[in-house]
């Protein structure tokens, strides 16, 4: 992690939502994007590049369109390469694409919510979504999907690895909704045009805080959140997420 972002420790709920506000006023009261991590180990870019997968990018977007519409009532126009990289995102396809959220209750809970994952410290991330854009192309706001430059990133995936257009930048762009679950999680997203860390920039303190959740205090953030209803059944309101939360409840014996 470079050492130069800001960190924030969060041993009680008090002490987080005290960290979140002092966030805020770090980035002069702007709102910003947050993710959860239940590893702090683990680094701050896209599930395609932390599995490896990178490699295959473009097969596994192509065999994804080409099957999915036999499933899937409503799928993007085939020529809608953008759209359709929202949609493998949503289902859980490795892409380049790095979720965000609104919410920094919905990232904590993303950071504790993996109980086999408590014997290691979890973390927050807080982003400035526009300083990261003005950062890496000099413009200061958040980027349609049709923007020259993000268009670039978006097309590399279906492109065979000697066709791919140099294209580097971790981009903030305004989030295609094309599922109920991302309008509940308040998604917002990033798009990563290689595998460096988000953190790694040399600039990425200007946009980038951290808060750390301990793992002695995991369990009991769990349990916070979930009697404020913060858990998967709805943020995936799907009756597979519904079906896993009436089995965790705490029944007893009559």
């Amino acid at each position: 992690m470079n050492s130069k972002i800001q960190n924030y420790a969060a041993s009680d709920l008090s002490k987080y939502l005290a960290a979140i506000v002092q966030a805020t006023r770090h980035f002069d009261g702007r709102m910003l994007w947050w993710r959860g991590h239940s590893r702090i180990s683990w680094k701050l870019h896209p599930s395609i590049y932390h599995k490896g997968l990178a490699k295959n990018e473009t097969y596994m977007a192509v065999q994804f369109r080409n099957q999915a519409r036999v499933r899937h009532r409503d799928v993007p126009d085939i020529h809608d390469g953008t759209s359709w990289l929202f949609l493998m995102q949503h289902y859980g396809l490795p892409t380049r694409l790095l979720d965000w959220t609104d919410s920094p209750l919905i990232a904590l809970h993303f950071s504790v919510k993996d109980n086999t994952a408590d014997d290691e410290d979890s973390v927050v991330y807080g982003l400035m979504p526009t300083e990261l854009n003005h950062a890496q192309i000099g413009i200061r706001g958040i980027l349609g999907t049709g923007n020259p430059t993000a268009q670039k990133v978006f097309n590399n995936v279906w492109k065979n690895p000697d066709e791919k257009v140099e294209a580097p930048n971790i981009l903030a762009i305004n989030t295609q909704h094309v599922d109920i679950r991302q309008m509940i999680q308040s998604s917002q997203f990033t798009i990563h045009g290689s595998d460096v860390a988000l953190t790694e920039l040399k600039d990425a303190e200007r946009y980038v805080i951290s808060i750390i959740i301990p793992k002695a205090v995991k369990s009991a953030f769990r349990q916070i959140l979930n009697l404020f209803h913060m858990n998967d059944s709805y943020l995936f309101p799907d009756l597979e997420h519904l079906a896993r939360q009436i089995q965790s409840l705490p029944y007893t014996d009559k």
